[in-house]
């Protein structure tokens, strides 16, 4: 004899069943796609996974990502005016130049994909359980580590980031003026990619410690002053070589 009773037990059984394999084959996805490096995925799987209520990709990687694209123009219109100039002084220092921008791309393609990892720990510290006292102090300590993690993390990208300017307004008066304006788009994405890093990290400052705070506050100030000098010295030679009057 059948059961209706049993029977409606077991296909609610089954309907759970499927929903829970459901749910882990879900969150397996999503820890996978959140561990493995941004430079895996298609550009049309980054932007998917950023325009979304629960992002896998943070704006501190596209932000680091923007900067490398930045970095590649530079790059090239180096390459292109060290092509011109074969074998002379200019295009030794030219080489140097570039070998330097292709060590800062690989550092900043590594800071893309930390930026991930480094938000999902700041995320999961904050997910801890804190219905105890000790549960509390253990809580609080693992989320200011991570808050402070979160915050060393863009300053550290700004540094790369101003590496990569200095060395753009270092080559800009030796750049061929038949590309120098790509230079100069390099340089105003570089700009913006930094302001952008720095912003994100200005929001973590604001939760710090008072010594922290004031710590990376005054990084974060100097930052933007060195920034600013590289960027109007590459203003002068891309509007000199062009001969426009502003841009």
């Amino acid at each position: 004899m059948i059961y209706p009773e049993l029977f409606i037990s077991f296909k609610r059984v089954i309907k759970i069943g499927i929903l829970v394999a459901g749910i882990c084959s879900f969150n397996q996805k999503v820890c996978a796609q959140s561990e493995s490096s941004i430079w895996n995925l298609k550009m049309k799987e980054v932007i998917k996974s950023t325009a979304t209520k629960q992002p896998l990709v943070t704006g501190g990687s596209l932000t680091t990502s923007a900067a490398i694209f930045g970095t590649s123009m530079v790059i090239m219109a180096f390459e292109v005016s060290a092509k011109k100039e074969r074998g002379n002084s200019k295009k030794k220092y030219l080489d140097s130049l570039i070998k330097n921008l292709r060590s800062s791309v690989d550092t900043l393609m590594h800071f893309a994909d930390q930026d991930i990892k480094v938000f999902n720990r700041f995320l999961a510290s904050m997910k801890l359980p804190r219905n105890t006292e000790a549960e509390k102090r253990h809580r609080d300590s693992i989320y200011y580590e991570a808050l402070k993690e979160a915050t060393v993390l863009p300053v550290n990208i700004a540094k790369s980031i101003n590496q990569v300017l200095w060395a753009t307004q270092a080559g800009s008066s030796i750049c061929s003026s038949q590309i120098i304006s790509d230079l100069g788009l390099g340089s105003l994405i570089l700009k913006s990619s930094l302001n952008g890093i720095l912003l994100i990290a200005q929001g973590n400052i604001q939760l710090l410690k008072k010594d922290d705070k004031y710590f990376f506050d005054k990084e974060r100030k100097m930052l933007l002053m060195e920034s600013e000098t590289s960027e109007r010295k590459i203003k002068e030679a891309v509007k000199t070589s062009m001969k426009i009057q502003e841009y």
